[in-house]
């Protein structure tokens, strides 16, 4: 981190107090996320995409509540406190959940579990948002994008527009998994996969001249000796070998470094010593 190595517990990894606490959305925020999102859906995800709104959007009320009724019970103000801090915790840890069967299945060597639609789809869609969910995501969007009516914010619309978008992604990712193709990329060499705060990467090199991704090919380790690669078929990227060699970690891994926030992982602090300097030119 900025340089510096350090053993830590699970608990100090890519960890930030209140990261995913729910703003206020006012009328103009879900006016935003109706005309970016909502409006462009799919029949099918449109109600989906409305019942979340209506959640992040009862924060509002539940803070107003609290603030109209200062001597309301005690234990009534701490549990709307509780249920507003946790809101888009709990959409991330039932995500995350959807995401075990896949993650004990890769690491124990194997991919067929993405021949059940029922679970490649909550697969797909929860490895969009480990794409999209980073606060390295969340800052250049931040940046980048201007919220297009007067009054809104996109700090506070961008907690459940990117559980939309995740789903959107998540969504079109499974209606064309037939060509796509899972690879689990064994690591041959010495040298640990590293991992960071951004532990999905789109590795397609085809951007368009504004620099927007063109397409999706996603690169996300799994463990110090394996990673997946999910890749169109048509891709050059599809035809390697899955058995990767020194040159080839250490080009995974420099992707890992350059697209990390703050935060590089390895089981090795002697293998995170080979990228102080890089890590340091890139502040």
């Amino acid at each position: 981190m900025r340089g510096k190595l350090f053993p830590s517990a699970l608990e100090g990894v890519g960890a930030e107090r209140d990261f995913y606490e729910v703003r206020d959305l006012i009328p103009e925020d879900i006016e935003v996320i109706r005309r970016a999102v909502i409006d462009f859906a799919s029949d099918a995800l449109k109600p989906v995409y409305e019942e979340l709104l209506a959640a992040f959007a009862l924060v509002a009320s539940a803070n107003r509540y609290i603030a109209d009724n200062p001597d309301c019970p005690e234990q009534w103000k701490t549990a709307v406190r509780e249920a507003v801090a946790n809101l888009d915790e709990d959409y991330h840890a039932a995500i995350e959940h959807d995401l075990q069967i896949a993650l004990r299945s890769m690491r124990s060597g194997s991919t067929e579990f993405f021949n059940d639609a029922e679970i490649a789809g909550p697969f797909l869609r929860a490895l969009s948002v480990q794409y999209l969910r980073t606060k390295k995501l969340r800052n250049a969007m931040l940046n980048q994008v201007q919220a297009p009516i007067a009054g809104a914010d996109m700090e506070r619309i961008w907690g459940p527009m990117c559980h939309m978008l995740a789903m959107n992604v998540g969504a079109s990712l499974f209606r064309d998994r037939s060509h796509f193709r899972m690879r689990l990329l064994e690591n041959m060499s010495e040298i640990p996969f590293l991992t960071g705060d951004q532990p999905v990467l789109n590795v397609n090199e085809n951007y368009d001249a504004m620099g927007k991704p063109q397409e999706l090919e996603l690169y996300y380790p799994l463990t110090p000796k394996l990673a997946l690669l999910y890749t169109r078929v048509s891709s050059p990227l599809s035809a390697l070998s899955t058995a990767v060699d020194e040159a080839q970690v250490v080009s995974y891994n420099r992707q890992i470094v350059e697209n990390s926030h703050e935060q590089v992982y390895s089981n090795s602090g002697e293998s995170l010593e080979a990228w102080k300097e890089l890590s340091a030119t890139m502040e």
